[in-house]
């Protein structure tokens, strides 16, 4: 599994936030719910596209908790429906790994990108938030696939 590299343009989003540390139990109702209420967000720039926005920031894995956005991507933050929040993606280069196959084999494909990949080259993570992207290739289904995306920098 090799990645591409690329720079990705800062970018918004708005969506449904889960706290905690059971996202396996926690975030496939949370993409429920987001479904029922995509309509909701104004100004989404594609309702073919999804965004998994996980925040990785210093407070966050407190406890083994952290913070993820089922979101769609907007040109605006402006009106963000009641129980939604907003987030701004900052500019960056990414590592884009893609998963491929269903939900429940996720956590090999972020094993191998943490485990392995990054330690036999020349780029490390950032802490800046990953996302996961999900277009028309995603089905959930074994031929489904989606995009990750890891924000990182050459090691020094």
């Amino acid at each position: 599994m090799e990645p591409k590299i690329i720079h990705k343009s800062a970018f918004k989003v708005i969506g449904l936030k889960y706290y905690g540390n059971d996202p396996a139990n926690n975030c496939p109702k949370l993409w429920r719910d987001l479904m029922e209420r995509h309509t909701e967000i104004e100004n989404v720039i594609s309702a073919k596209e999804s965004y998994g926005l996980m925040c990785t920031g210093e407070e966050d894995f407190i406890d083994g908790k952290f913070d993820y956005i089922a979101s769609l991507a907007v040109s605006t933050l402006r009106i963000i429906p009641e129980g939604m929040v907003g987030a701004e993606v900052p500019e960056a280069t990414y590592a884009v790994f893609t998963h491929t196959g269903k939900l429940d084999s996720l956590q090999n494909t972020y094993e191998y990108i943490h485990a392995k990949w990054f330690q036999n080259f020349e780029y490390e993570p950032i802490v800046l938030n990953e996302f996961e992207l999900y277009d028309e290739r995603f089905t959930g289904e074994e031929d489904s696939e989606f995009d990750i995306y890891i924000p990182i920098e050459k090691k020094r």
